[in-house]
């Protein structure tokens, strides 16, 4: 959770990649190519699906809200991942 508006821009401004952690503890690197970013704070609200509960349910998990990134009006571009 970030402090501020500009705690969190000066975090996320300028990230050029995404890292995705595996269950088997290999990492995966994205590279993206975007636009400028600018940050704000949003009011996040919750919601249940059907599909989550069942997900849940199927691998004995309780999935819990982490965070949102609303991105809107972005262009980006994602290139192929990469294992290292």
């Amino acid at each position: 959770m970030f402090a501020s508006v500009d705690a969190a821009t000066r975090f996320l401004l300028g990230m050029t990649f995404s890292v995705d952690v595996t269950r088997t503890g290999r990492v995966r690197v994205q590279d993206i190519e975007h636009d400028p970013w600018r940050a704000c704070f949003v009011e996040p609200s919750r919601r249940r699906f059907d599909f989550v509960d069942r997900l849940e349910s199927a691998m004995g998990v309780n999935l819990e809200y982490d965070h949102t990134l609303a991105m809107t009006d972005l262009r980006q571009t994602w290139r192929a991942a990469r294992w290292i």
